[in-house]
């Protein structure tokens, strides 16, 4: 998704586009005279700053991001208040009648406080593939931003096919056994068939059948398809099966605990003392058939020795899911894999000699290795990593391609590089994935994706383009990985040398990605909205703001974000919050403050970019606590020259003049690019 950033002030607006993506065919869409005349009555209305990123293809808002007055009273109507707002600022999202063209998905409160509308666009009752907005509210029940996908201009599409649903479904069926007559009486499971609106860009909607096809029977797939309803042409497909080609060892002969069930006379692989779904583990005895049979023995010490590949890769497969789920729980009480304690299913000695592990879409299957590896499911991150694959279909939905694709995969590798952490803490050796079971080594590296044998870029310089691996998802992952080693940690990206100073520590990071994988992405996210997300996320979770410039570094460094990085403070002691008192001093503002508690703040700054006037002589806080700040603090976004910042004046004063300045471009339809 590309986005260019606008910000709205309760004096003015000042509005930026960042460049397209090297290589974009499609021109991107102008802002319109009615879209700046109602981000304008916004501000006026709520008397609150906000600020705008636009979808560069489709021209609506991408992320609206500030605060509202309070709006959601009754935390039951959030539908209904997210369409009001929506209608009152209907020219902003080039939308007609938003109560007629969403549909609610899912709204659930948080352990903040914090109430979460996720909305489906919907086009004569027929969903538009990809396009959702989330709503969210603080604890007072006042917006703070709408993120997300909407397509202006389908309201009048024909929405009756020509084709019928039975014929889409032979139409991927012939596509999927194109070239196997030797597989081509195998049964297949028709996945979720449903009539979409596919949109892309505003000139290329299509009615559209949206379905997956999955075999598990001598044919192992699960492809993903998009079938013209009026044509039968097919849109769009790949390959769902979200893999990973582990680097790794076995499980070295190490001694395992775990817990089974009794069944007749012996013992099963299936742990119910976690959840009612139980922890089931299958051998597919060197089949493609999944899940196998149940494992079980005789005896309590001995199992899975007559396997004739990866003896006791079920054994790993098993003990790796318990921990898992451990993690899951004790971190962030998420009651397994799809929040309801469902089943966590695994099969072990899939296949002959396969290098590949991944998640079907119900289910983990493990190869016992061959020519790259030993049997997978002897890595705790890889279990980890495809687990969590379960986590995202379930909560953001990316879809596997192209940029959601590749952050997809981050995601999965970032808890898997969490999961390890939490099992067996180390600061210097869980930033690389499937270490244990690589006969060449790890196969990805976090704080150098680079430095691996299959080498990813580590910045969107180096962004590859290809379409391939679904458009790159195993590749361009390593981009948000090192954006999460900095933010972790601290460091220097080894491609742009921006140094992130210091990092958030394990335990603030983890809570800033988890929230941002389940509240706060779309089927459609791609690195620059999970950047935001990441953003929201800090705002959430009251982080201080040096923490939140360190989340805004890492994506910067990382070239997601334009920019250069705010001063970055060394880590606060316990009862202080470093250069809080008068916040990091953004654009010059100075101010002092000292809390009523333990800490006391202060910070002085000397940056050359325009500040906000939450920045300027902001109090201290109470015994060095954090809270939220829903004003928008950060420069106008605009990258120039490497090295400068957007805006050279410093104060308020003539932050506002060049407001009303960015102001009566944007009324030209000018819209200045950096």
């Amino acid at each position: 998704m590309r986005t260019r950033t606008v910000l709205l002030a309760l004096m003015g607006l000042a509005g930026c586009s960042s460049q397209a993506p090297a290589g974009g065919d499609t021109a991107p869409t102008p802002v319109t005279e009615k879209q700046v005349a109602a981000f304008e009555r916004l501000g006026l209305e709520s008397g609150a700053p906000w600020t705008l990123s636009t979808d560069a293809i489709t021209g609506a808002p991408a992320n609206l991001r500030g605060r509202s007055d309070v709006v959601l009273a009754d935390r039951k109507k959030g539908l209904e208040t997210t369409a009001a707002f929506l209608d009152r600022y209907r020219d902003l999202y080039r939308m007609r009648d938003a109560r007629s063209e969403l549909t609610l998905r899912r709204e659930r409160g948080d352990a903040l406080g914090m109430h979460h509308v996720r909305v489906q666009q919907t086009t004569r009752g027929v969903p538009v593939r990809g396009a959702e907005m989330l709503a969210h509210y603080d604890a007072e029940g006042r917006l703070v931003e709408i993120a997300g996908r909407y397509v202006p201009g389908l309201q009048d599409l024909d929405v009756n096919p020509s084709v019928t649903e039975d014929a889409a479904v032979a139409t991927a069926r012939a596509h999927l056994f194109a070239g196997r007559p030797d597989v081509a009486d195998d049964p297949v499971i028709v996945v979720d068939p449903m009539l979409v609106v596919h949109a892309p860009d505003l000139a290329t909607a299509r009615l559209a059948y949206h379905l997956r096809l999955r075999v598990a029977e001598g044919h192992l797939a699960l492809n993903d398809y998009t079938i013209d309803a009026k044509t039968g042409a097919i849109l769009d497909w790949f390959d769902d099966l979200e893999s990973i080609e582990a680097t790794g060892t076995g499980s070295l002969g190490a001694s395992r605990k775990f817990q089974v069930t009794q069944q007749g006379g012996g013992y099963v692989l299936v742990d119910t003392t976690r959840s009612a779904g139980g922890i089931r583990t299958y051998d597919a005895k060197n089949t493609e058939n999944t899940p196998g049979t149940i494992v079980s023995s005789t005896s309590l010490t001995s199992w899975d020795q007559s396997a004739p590949t990866g003896r006791g890769a079920a054994v790993d497969a098993h003990y790796h899911a318990g921990i898992v789920y451990d993690f899951y729980k004790k971190t962030f009480a998420r009651a397994g894999i799809d929040g309801k304690d469902g089943a966590m299913i695994s099969s072990a000695h899939l296949a002959q000699n396969l290098d590949n592990a991944f998640w079907d879409g119900t289910q983990m299957a493990y190869g016992d290795g061959g020519q790259l590896f030993r049997p997978l499911a002897g890595s705790l991150d890889v279990v980890g990593h495809e687990f969590t694959h379960g986590v995202t279909q379930n909560e953001s939905g990316l879809v596997y391609q192209n940029q959601p694709g590749a952050l997809n995969e981050s995601i999965s590798d970032v808890f898997g590089a969490m999961i390890e952490h939490f099992d067996a803490p180390d600061a210097l050796k869980n930033w690389q994935l499937g270490e244990a079971i690589g006969k060449s080594g790890p196969l990805r590296d976090m704080k150098n994706p680079g430095g691996v044998s299959q080498p990813q870029p580590s910045h969107m310089t180096q962004l590859v383009r290809t379409t391939q691996d679904n458009g790159g998802v195993h590749i361009n992952s390593g981009i948000p990985n090192n954006a999460f080693y900095l933010m972790t940690v601290g460091g220097t990206n080894p491609k742009s040398n921006v140094e992130v100073k210091y990092g958030l520590g394990w335990e603030v990071s983890q809570k800033v990605w988890y929230r941002t994988a389940t509240e706060l992405l779309t089927s459609q996210s791609d690195f620059a909205a999970a950047a935001k997300a990441t953003q929201r996320a800090a705002l959430d979770l009251a982080l201080s703001p040096n923490e939140q410039n360190i989340v805004e570094c890492a994506w910067i460094a990382t070239g997601v974000l334009p920019g250069t990085c705010k001063t970055i403070l060394p880590p606060a002691a316990p009862g202080g919050d470093p250069g809080n008192g008068g916040g990091p001093g953004n654009g010059g503002g100075t101010g002092t403050g000292t809390g009523t508690g333990t800490g006391t703040g202060t910070g002085t700054g000397t940056g050359s970019g325009p500040t906000t006037g939450a920045d300027v002589g902001e109090g201290g806080e109470s015994g060095g606590s954090r809270r939220p700040r829903f004003a928008d603090t950060s420069t106008s976004g605009c990258s120039q020259a490497p090295g400068t910042r957007a805006g050279t004046g410093t104060g308020l004063a003539l932050h506002l003049t060049g407001l009303a300045i960015a102001l009566a471009a944007l009324r030209r339809r000018n819209i200045r690019r950096a």
